[in-house]
């Protein structure tokens, strides 16, 4: 699990026991440190960011990395019921992202609206909840 944030990597560390599972800090833009870790290439990885265009967009940047990686608490539901109106930073990207269908329709209304959702704003009880159910 490839986490956007210092304060996302330390709620990792009070998640459920997740057997075979390590959390690493991906620090943003700076997921590219980590393009040639041939060893994620047969991993089931996951990318949890922060729900506005810039985590998307870093999503994107990882998956062309690692095509298989699944975004993780980065979708509609999470971002409805805990967004407080907090604004987002603007993006000037207009290319087609490497994003599912749902991703691709979230980050385009963040976009529109310049909202985000910062992760570590997710209570960690509805965290719980979502590794308790994967």
């Amino acid at each position: 699990m490839v986490v956007e944030n210092k304060t996302t990597l330390y709620t990792t560390l009070t998640l459920p026991k997740m057997n075979n599972t390590i959390a690493i800090f991906g620090s943003g833009f700076s997921v590219f440190n980590l393009k040639n870790v041939r060893w994620f290439e047969n991993l089931k990885l996951f990318y949890w960011g922060d729900i506005d265009v810039q985590g998307f967009e870093i999503l994107s940047q990882f998956r062309t990395y690692f095509p298989q990686t699944k975004s993780i608490l980065m979708d509609k539901h999470a971002f409805e019921k805990f967004f407080e109106n907090d604004k987002g930073t603007s993006t000037n990207i207009s290319t087609k992202l490497n994003l599912t269908d749902e991703e691709q329709e979230l980050y385009e209304i963040l976009k529109t609206n310049n909202w985000r959702l910062e992760q570590e704003k997710i209570p960690l009880e509805y965290v719980n909840k979502y590794f308790d159910n994967e």
